[in-house]
């Protein structure tokens, strides 16, 4: 099959995992082509926008900044709220892989599935969407927290400066109800947890939902052939318990390191003399702490992290909401046990108490007691390191859940399509403008470039508008509109007869 992947960011947690889905359905015979909002310097990804685009990116993200607070952010344990009436201008002519392709697979369309030309573009396609977080079924947020608003209508948002009746998480909410009928979407979702939420939500309990795990590359995720030999290369003792931990940036507040940290800390006033050292990935600064750390940074090479991985005698992920945790899977395909909280979809990625550990209670003295049961019986590690193995090699399998994918693409329905004659059309082509007209502020080249693609859409706008007229009154008038025709084709009819006698 010819299949399009379609995703927002060149980079981040859930591009990886639309990277790996994509690699394991190259490897199982289909046809891909991967395609992100802006260009970014990888030849494998096909930009939506060309170079004289790309400040929708930032521009996206400072009005999804301004919704809310880092403060509101905080308290709530989610990093993002993404307000899809802002609509990037995806050009009208699409590329001719997405024109061919026989499905289309959305990941993190953030600041693109509400785009008019696309959804035209997608018409008598087979529509995946592979959920990352709860987007699909809320007003904008990628994670509700104790909030249930999606299973009815979301609106009041507390993420939200200025909650109300009609707020962004309203008005996104009501969109996706006018969009998704014109998607006919099938959703897979890495974990039960997600998929349980997605049935009972409001949006989208009438569509297909599956769960089918993130596939991983289990020839580079795996055991080191010498554990001693690892650690010397990467300078650390053999003689010491490793605890291993990070994400994508260190202060991002759901992914909680902070209360690893706590953790730590009660740990050592405990028990100070516990040979331990922290190894610490991910931007940002490395923390002061009892135990020695060694920081690696932020970690691009995925066999880097697999060498990280395999030196670590436990990876520790301390995510307060979570859909799956791909680097809780990544750990146990290189033979390295798992310790997450009892929280979304991480326990599905794990055999607890075979190839990790789960933590009941949400706080620092609860992990840091069973960081302490844990190393005080490291012996039984060696068992569960082959275990943790064994389970990844099966559970994550590239070519079993291509197949699974495979057979899901086998069963999707067709989608309508947004139509240039459906007043959404319209709406969303004039979110566009509005969006660009909330963006015009900085430099004065910028104000100048998005003047331009402020005016080139209302052009755009304006041409459609009237051609929908026209095709309206054709549509009221069909009669007239008939007669009119055959007046055209008889009076053209006369001039070309008219002219072969003049010629005579």
């Amino acid at each position: 099959m010819r299949i399009a992947i379609i995703t927002t960011l060149a980079s981040g947690g859930a591009t990886n995992g639309a990277l790996r889905i994509t690699r394991a359905l190259i490897d199982y015979g289909h046809v891909c082509s991967f395609f992100i909002l802006e260009p970014s310097g990888n030849s494998f990804f096909i930009p939506l926008l060309d170079n004289d685009d790309s400040f929708w990116i930032p521009a996206l993200f400072k009005r999804w900044s301004a919704l809310t607070t880092p403060e509101i952010l905080t308290a709530a344990a989610t990093d993002l709220f993404s307000d899809n009436t802002t609509v990037p201008n995806i050009p009208s002519f699409i590329h001719e892989d997405i024109i061919n392709a026989d499905i289309i697979l959305f990941r993190w369309v953030a600041g693109i599935i509400f785009s008019p030309s696309l959804l035209s573009a997608i018409s008598g396609k087979n529509i995946v969407w592979v959920l990352p977080d709860t987007y699909a079924f809320t007003g904008g947020c990628h994670y509700t927290g104790d909030c249930c608003s999606f299973q009815t209508e979301c609106r009041n948002c507390y993420l939200l400066n200025k909650p109300g009746y009609n707020d962004a998480s309203a008005k996104c909410f009501h969109l996706k109800e006018q969009i998704y009928p014109l998607l006919n979407p099938t959703f897979i979702t890495p974990s039960t947890w997600l998929a349980d939420k997605a049935k009972n939500s409001t949006l989208l309990k009438t569509y297909p939902i599956t769960t089918i795990p993130h596939p991983l590359d289990i020839t580079t995720f795996k055991p080191p052939q010498n554990r001693s030999d690892l650690r010397k290369k990467l300078d650390l003792p053999d003689d010491v318990f490793i605890i291993m931990s990070g994400c994508e940036h260190l202060d991002n507040q759901r992914k909680n390191i902070k209360m690893f940290y706590e953790a730590l800390t009660i740990l050592y006033e405990q028990s100070p003399e516990l040979p331990i050292i922290i190894m610490l990935y991910g931007h940002g600064q490395s923390p002061e702490l009892a135990f020695p750390v060694q920081h690696f940074g932020y970690i691009e090479n995925e066999t880097r992290m697999a060498e990280l991985y395999g030196a670590a005698d436990l990876f520790i992920h301390t995510a307060l909401q979570e859909a799956f945790g791909l680097t809780l899977c990544e750990a146990q395909a290189c033979g390295t046990p798992t310790l997450c909280f009892a929280v979304g979809g991480c326990p599905e990625t794990m055999i607890p108490g075979e190839t990790g550990f789960v933590v009941a209670e949400t706080t620092s003295q609860a992990l840091a007691e069973k960081l302490r049961s844990i190393i005080d019986d490291r012996d039984s590690l060696c068992s569960m390191r082959q275990a943790s193995r064994a389970f990844a090699e099966k559970r994550f399998n590239p070519h079993t859940i291509a197949a699974t994918y495979t057979k899901i693409f086998q069963k999707t329905l067709v989608a309508p399509g947004l139509k240039i004659n459906n007043p959404l059309y319209a709406e969303l082509t004039q979110n566009q403008i509005a969006s660009l007209a909330s963006f015009l502020y900085g430099t004065e080249q910028e104000q100048n470039l998005l003047k331009q693609k402020h005016n080139s859409l209302i052009k755009e706008h304006n041409a459609l508008r009237e051609e929908f007229n026209i095709l309206r009154w054709n549509l009221q008038h069909p009669l007239r509109w008939f007669f009119g025709n055959l007046y055209l084709k008889f009076i053209k009819r006369y001039i070309n007869t008219s002219k072969c006698q003049n010629t005579h």
